[in-house]
């Protein structure tokens, strides 16, 4: 298809142009605009103020979601980022793995739902 544009028009090629952002990148970018704008309600940073508890409930290893864009992997660590930017202390955050009716699961399977960062910076405190 041929067309006249300006000579100030800029072509684009995808992945030749301009190098498409990582799905990692981009699932995180949305994932905080997204807990930054939140719909019906003010964001967690206006909401969160020091002294106060949270619980952060994530599914267990049944869901799936292992992989590096999965979205406990991505929003969990900006979540308690934006609870610790707010004030909330780290001994006041709880994270609880909903089972519901399946075994608990072992170190190892909360560490590949939730990270090295996450694992690492909480599961002393359980």
């Amino acid at each position: 298809m041929s067309a006249e544009l300006p000579n100030n028009t800029k072509v684009v090629i995808p992945s030749e142009s301009v190098a498409d952002p990582s799905p990692l990148t981009y699932v995180y970018q949305a994932a905080l605009a997204s807990l930054r704008n939140s719909i019906g309600m003010q964001p967690m940073s206006q909401l969160a103020k020091k002294g106060m508890k949270a619980n952060i409930v994530f599914t267990n290893r049944v869901k799936g979601g292992e992989h590096p864009a999965s979205r406990r992997k991505v929003a969990i660590p900006i979540v308690v980022d934006e609870l610790h930017a707010a004030g909330v202390d780290k001994k006041d955050v709880l994270l609880t793995c909903s089972n519901g009716l399946h075994r608990k699961n072992t170190e190892q399977e909360i560490r590949d739902i939730l990270g090295d960062k996450i694992s690492n910076e909480f599961w002393h405190l359980g």
